[in-house]
C-alpha cells in the first residue's frame, strides 16, 4: 500500500494533466492508465491490475478521490 501512495503522490500531477487533456486514444495516456491500474492494484490489494476498467478512470468522482489519496486522505485510499 505505501508504495502505492508514494507513487501516486509523486505522479498525481502529471497524471491528472495527462488524464484530462489528452486523447484518449493517445500512447501518453494508454501509458498513464496502465501506471495508474498498478498503483491501484498496489493502493487496493486488486490481485490483477487489469480487473480495474478504463472507464475507471473517466469518472469524475473516481479521479477526485485519487487526486484526495495522493493528497493523503485516508478515507480517499480506503
Amino acid at each position: 500500500m505505501n508504495k502505492g501512495i508514494k507513487a501516486l503522490t509523486d505522479n498525481w500531477a502529471t497524471w491528472k494533466k495527462t488524464l484530462s487533456t489528452t486523447n484518449k486514444v493517445s500512447a501518453d495516456y494508454l501509458d498513464t492508465i496502465q501506471e495508474l491500474r498498478i498503483v491501484l492494484k498496489d493502493l487496493t490489494g486488486v490481485v490483477d491490475e487489469k480487473f480495474i476498467p478504463k472507464d475507471f478512470f473517466d469518472a469524475p468522482e473516481n479521479l477526485e478521490l485519487m487526486e484526495k489519496a495522493a493528497k493523503g486522505d485516508v478515507q480517499a485510499i480506503n
